[in-house]
C-alpha cells in the first residue's frame, strides 16, 4: 500500500496535529460515526481527535443538546452518529436484517409502552412484571437490542461515575430526537456509501462490505447505483470520491506524529485488508479472539504496537508494547501521549514498557 495513502487516511480520520476539529459534531459526521462498544472509548477517540477537548463536550452533545445520538448501525454493533443522520445510518445498516431472535410481538409492545421516560433494562424488567427472574432480565435485554437494531430504540444517559459506565438508560428514539425524517433503503445506502469514501477511501469494494455489515454482493449494488471513480491499486480496483489527484499526499513535516487510540477505534475498523495501516504479521496483537480490538500505537498513520491502561485507585498503569524495537525518541513520545491520556483522565500514571 503507497505511504501516501496511509497518510492520507491519517489525516482524514482527523488523527494528525493539523486536521484536528473543534466538536464532537464534526468527528462524528466525518469519520462515520465514532465507535461505541465501551464507556471510556468514545472519550479518547474524541480527545485524539478535538483540540482542547474535554468529556462534558461529548456529554453536552449527547444527553443535552442531543445533536449526536448513540445506536445500534454498522455491523450490529454501538456507534455514536450525528441525529441528524439518524434515518440514514438506520435504514441504511437495519441491523436487525443480521439478528432478529424470535421474541413475541405483544412482549416488545409492553416495553415500548412502559418508556414514557429513559429506563434501564433493570427499571423496564420491574415495569412490566412484579417477580424478576433472570430468564426475563435476559429476554428483556435481548428485546431491547433488536427494538435498538429497528430503530425504535435509543441510548440515553449512562450511570456510573467520571469515564466508566455501569449500565445505560434507553428511551424511544422519537421521543429523544427532535424529528426522524424518512428516507428510503435504497437512498440511504447511497449517501451511506458515498460519505465513507470521503473518509476511508480509496476502498475496495470488500473494504466498505466489513464496515457496514453487509454481504459483498450488496455492497456491488450499491456501486452500481453510485457515481465514484476507480483506480488500481497493486492490481486491485478502490473506489473514491473526488479525483485521483486528491488522494495523493505526501507529508513533508519533520516531526512525527504519535497517537494512543482506543480499542475499537474507528481508524482500524474501516477496512477489511488493513495493509494501509498494518502489517500482515502483527494482525493478530490489535484483531483479538471474541471480536476484541486492542488500543493501538500509531506512528505518522502505521500501527506500530498495542497499549493497555489498568485503573488503579488513582492512578493508571500503563503497559505499552511495541511489535518492534523503537528508538528513544518514540518511546519519549509515547510516554508523553500516555502522560496526556492521564492528565485528560485527572488521574495518576505508571507506564511500563514490553520490548
Amino acid at each position: 500500500m503507497p505511504a501516501n495513502l496511509t497518510q492520507l487516511y491519517f489525516r482524514r480520520q482527523l488523527l494528525h496535529s493539523s486536521t484536528k476539529v473543534s466538536t464532537p459534531l464534526e468527528v462524528a459526521d466525518s469519520i462515520c460515526g465514532i465507535n461505541a462498544q465501551r464507556g471510556v472509548t468514545i472519550y479518547l477517540s474524541c480527545w485524539n481527535r478535538i483540540s482542547h477537548f474535554e468529556k462534558k463536550d461529548l456529554d453536552r452533545a449527547l444527553y443535552t443538546t442531543k445533536e449526536l445520538v448513540k445506536m445500534w448501525c454498522m455491523r450490529g454493533t454501538v456507534h455514536i452518529i450525528p441525529s441528524h443522520h439518524f434515518h440514514i445510518y438506520q435504514r441504511a445498516t437495519d441491523p436487525s436484517r443480521l439478528w432478529l431472535p424470535d421474541i413475541p410481538e405483544e412482549f416488545c409492545k409492553k416495553i415500548i409502552n412502559v418508556l414514557d421516560e429513559p429506563l434501564t433494562k433493570s427499571e423496564i424488567t420491574d415495569r412490566i412484571t412484579d417477580t424478576t427472574n433472570r430468564k426475563l432480565q435476559v429476554k428483556v435485554g435481548r428485546t431491547v437490542r433488536m427494538l435498538g437494531y429497528k430503530g425504535i430504540i435509543v441510548f440515553a444517559n449512562p450511570l456510573g461515575k467520571e469515564f466508566y459506565f455501569r449500565e445505560y438508560k434507553f428511551v424511544l428514539a422519537k421521543d429523544w430526537l427532535s424529528h426522524i425524517d424518512s428516507i428510503t433503503e435504497e437512498e440511504a445506502r447511497k449517501i451511506l456509501f458515498l460519505n465513507y469514501l470521503k473518509c476511508y477511501g480509496p476502498a475496495r469494494i470488500q473494504d466498505f462490505a466489513y464496515w457496514a455489515g453487509f454481504k459483498v454482493g450488496e455492497a456491488r449494488n450499491i456501486l452500481k447505483s453510485v457515481d465514484v471513480n476507480q483506480l488500481r491499486i497493486d492490481g486491485k480496483s478502490y473506489y473514491m470520491t473526488g479525483r485521483t489527484s486528491d488522494h495523493h499526499h505526501n507529508d513533508t513535516t519533520q516531526n512525527h506524529e504519535i497517537v494512543l487510540l482506543p480499542e475499537y477505534d474507528s481508524y482500524v475498523m474501516g477496512h477489511k485488508y488493513k495493509s494501509r495501516i498494518l502489517k500482515e504479521i502483527n494482525r493478530q496483537q490489535v484483531f483479538l479472539p471474541y471480536a476484541a480490538v486492542a488500543a493501538t500505537i500509531v506512528k505518522d498513520g502505521a500501527v506500530i504496537g498495542t497499549w493497555k491502561a489498568k485503573k488503579g485507585k488513582n492512578a493508571l498503569a500503563f503497559e505499552i508494547t511495541p511489535f518492534e524495537t523503537i528508538d528513544e525518541s518514540c518511546m519519549n513520545s509515547i510516554q508523553k501521549q500516555a502522560e496526556k491520556i492521564a492528565e485528560f483522565m485527572n488521574m495518576g500514571h505508571q507506564i511500563s514498557f514490553t520490548l
